[in-house]
């Protein structure tokens, strides 16, 4: 039996249903496509630091949008955060066309459906993937709960929990930052074994252990911006593989890290969840599959460094 407070759909509702339903796939399609463009159109020497310092701009954009979102709510209505949407993509449409220009001779590819798969064909590929999807699991799942875990901890308000956001985004642009500078600056030197991807996953385990478990608020919180950091640079780290590893598959490779990313994140919020003490499913969840993903980060780095390393008496 329908509840008596409950109103009717309207027309409106309709329509902003279908909008939305048409702007999530065209979100989620933004991002492979714009990380492939920052590969595609840099060189080698810089590469890292152009996808970190793109991944860091994403990071300001969340930090920055949700609290001017929420300003124009108060100030002028729901509506009118959508609109000042609305107009900043349309602004920022012709920048677009200027960067990607006409694609001429390209038509749709023979064998779509293999090609989309192709990533899964190429052992690194792969097997970072997967990697991936353990990190995603522990750094997104138990994101999910974050607010959850401090409002038990420490009882913080709802904007307090605002400002922890801050540090969230500072953690993840420090992060994309350093990893990109950190990459290139392994690859000018001819190593080309993602020597980092086992440390950031060591270090989101421990910054989740310390949110989870450290004494005093100030504490747990420099342990998220510590975590914010290690996503943030194995984000760019990953982005860097995908545009390096098979450079015929960027787009793909790209479109599936982010699948996995989200993937993981399903399946960490879940794990976690099934806990009845918030706490326990962060340090049991997070820090357990963290580690996982710095065992299989370091065992990716090897057998990057072994594929680069002639054997034993061989010129």
């Amino acid at each position: 039996m329908p509840r008596p407070s409950a109103r009717p759909r309207t027309r409106s509702d309709v329509v902003s249903e279908m909008c939305a339903q048409i702007a999530g796939p065209a979100a989620a399609a933004a991002g492979p496509a714009i990380w492939a463009h920052i590969s595609e159109t840099t060189s080698d020497r810089v590469r890292g630091r152009a996808l970190g310092l793109g991944m860091a701009l994403f990071s300001c954009g969340q930090v920055v949008g949700v609290p001017l979102g929420g300003l124009l709510a108060g100030v002028a209505g729901w509506r009118s955060a959508f609109w000042a949407l609305t107009v900043g993509t349309a602004a920022a449409v012709p920048l677009l066309l200027r960067q990607v220009g006409p694609a001429a001779g390209q038509g749709v590819p023979v064998g779509a459906v293999r090609g989309v798969l192709a990533a899964w064909r190429v052992p690194s590929l792969r097997d970072a993937l997967l990697v991936n999807t353990a990190f995603h699991a522990a750094n997104l799942g138990a994101y999910t709960f974050l607010g959850a875990l401090l409002v038990d901890r420490f009882d913080l308000s709802v904007e307090a929990l605002g400002l922890v956001g801050v540090l969230v985004g500072a953690g993840s642009v420090a992060g994309s930052l350093l990893g990109g500078r950190l990459g290139d600056r392994f690859r000018a030197a001819g190593r080309t074994d993602l020597p980092l991807l086992g440390l950031w996953g060591l270090l989101l385990a421990a910054g989740i252990a310390v949110a989870a478990k450290g004494p005093g608020l100030v504490v747990a919180l420099a342990g998220i911006t510590l975590w914010f950091v290690a996503s943030g640079g194995f984000v760019t780290d990953q982005q860097t593989l995908a545009g390096t590893a098979a450079p015929e598959l960027r787009a793909t490779s790209s479109a599936w890290l982010t699948s996995t990313m989200y993937a993981g994140t399903g399946l960490g919020a879940w794990a976690v969840g099934a806990f009845t003490d918030v706490s326990a499913g962060f340090l049991a969840v997070g820090s357990g599959l963290a580690l996982l993903a710095a065992l299989g980060g370091l065992l990716l780095a090897r057998g990057a460094r072994a594929a680069v390393t002639p054997p034993a008496g061989r010129a």
